[in-house]
């Protein structure tokens, strides 16, 4: 909710010290490595090239470490509720497959999850074993992990498919949740009321940080009325008539603005089946 995210970054040379480090925050201070929401992550990416050289070898196992101490923190219980979500950005293949295996064997036991998205056009075949949809990892030792949380998504398949990109990444998390709060035998969590005005709030910060332009303003508040328009099939008849829906207030301004974006833009159609268009066309 305070939009601070720890950012670190990994397989770079640092050139103060000019040593290859697998594990580094990208804010360049390790007694503060959070930014402020999606402006400071992408500011804080861009400024970093200026302070280190990209290198290989990729490894994981130091940052799942510091995920894992992370996760490790946190509370959840039926009062207090922290889960930690672990994206990995990664151009490459990893280099340290068996100790990230290991590492994430053990994880499976804390609140966490982990997404790893695949940028660019390297063989990441072995991510796929790391997901865990074909069988669960298994360590050197036999441990098995306990349940699944990694999602690996390759990038490249939905270079123009921003919203299938967000729905990929996020697809297994909600799963991942409940599955540990069974594991863990923990009850939800009572649901607490937000006033809207809170989210008002919220909002307005966003605008002042850059999380949401300026231009996007209009999307937060819904219409008062909205028309949904399913898309054209052929064999359909046109419906000239537009029947609304009830505009139900946006749970966060982040829905209501992608809910804005990708309102159908097409004509409304009615199915009519090949006998009643026999009789339509007899009656005329």
């Amino acid at each position: 909710r305070d939009q601070k995210i720890p950012v670190y970054g990994f397989g770079a040379r640092i050139k103060s010290t000019s040593r290859v480090s697998h594990c580094f925050p990208l804010s360049f201070d390790s007694s503060n490595p959070e930014v402020n929401g999606l402006r400071g992550v992408l500011d804080a990416y861009h400024s970093s090239f200026s302070k280190l050289l990209l290198s290989g070898p990729t490894y994981f196992s130091e940052v799942l470490q510091l995920a894992s101490a992370v996760a490790s923190s946190h509370t959840f219980s039926s009062t207090s509720q922290g889960y930690t979500v672990l994206v990995i950005l990664t151009d490459g293949v990893i280099d340290d497959m068996r100790n990230t295996i290991e590492s994430i064997v053990s994880m499976a036991e804390l609140p966490i999850s982990i997404v790893i998205i695949g940028i660019g056009k390297a063989n990441f075949d072995a991510m796929n074993r790391l997901d865990g949809d074909d069988g669960a990892l298994k360590a050197s030792s036999g441990r098995t992990a306990s349940r699944d949380i990694v999602q690996f998504v390759p990038m490249r398949q939905y270079v123009n498919d921003p919203y299938g990109l967000t729905d990929a990444t996020l697809a297994e998390i909600p799963e991942q949740v409940i599955s540990f709060a069974k594991k863990k035998k923990v009850p939800p969590m009572k649901q607490t009321a937000r006033e809207w005005n809170n989210l008002e709030a919220e909002y307005e910060d966003d605008v002042k940080t850059g999380v949401v332009l300026q231009g996007q303003q209009q999307h937060y508040r819904q219409p008062q009325q909205q028309t949904y328009q399913p898309p054209a099939i052929p064999q359909y008849q046109q419906q000239h008539q537009q029947q609304p829906y009830a505009s139900v207030p946006s749970p966060s301004p982040w829905f209501a603005q992608a809910a804005q974006s990708m309102q159908p833009q097409v004509n409304s159609m009615m199915y009519v089946p090949p006998q009643q268009q026999q009789q339509q066309q007899q009656q005329q």
